[in-house]
């Protein structure tokens, strides 16, 4: 989804109504936001991300996974449990992603990420345009 006119953080009321898949909700949610405007060699202190009630309402739509074009989905300095909401629920997060020339639409999403015994690991993200 396209939300790259937030100037902040993606509160509940920016993420749309997705339709997807059996229940009518997307179980796959990659949100793209002006972080992927910017300079991809420049940290950015003021990057978008996610709020708790953005991170609860994902869980409450029974979302398995969210990407976000930020190097993290919880806001810097911010002292919130948007992550741990997302991973109580199980919901894998992807963090850092590319969007800059993504269109939002549906797309099969390769994630790989390398085999290390951390709560986390670096990822090759590859988006395939779906043909219907």
């Amino acid at each position: 989804i396209d939300l790259s006119a937030v100037e902040n953080v993606v509160t509940a009321m920016d993420i749309p109504p997705v339709k997807g898949d059996g229940g009518g909700l997307s179980q796959r949610i990659l949100i793209k936001t002006r972080n992927s405007d910017g300079d991809a060699d420049r940290f950015d202190t003021n990057f978008v991300a996610l709020d708790e009630i953005a991170a609860e309402e994902l869980v409450k739509r029974e979302v398995k996974l969210v990407g976000l074009d930020g190097l993290s989905i919880k806001k810097k300095g911010v002292k919130d449990k948007t992550h741990d909401i997302l991973l109580r629920a199980g919901v894998i997060i992807l963090e850092g992603l590319w969007l800059k020339d993504v269109e939002a639409g549906k797309y099969e999403l390769l994630c790989l990420p390398l085999s290390v015994d951390l709560d986390g690991a670096p990822a090759r993200a590859v988006l395939k345009s779906i043909k219907h």
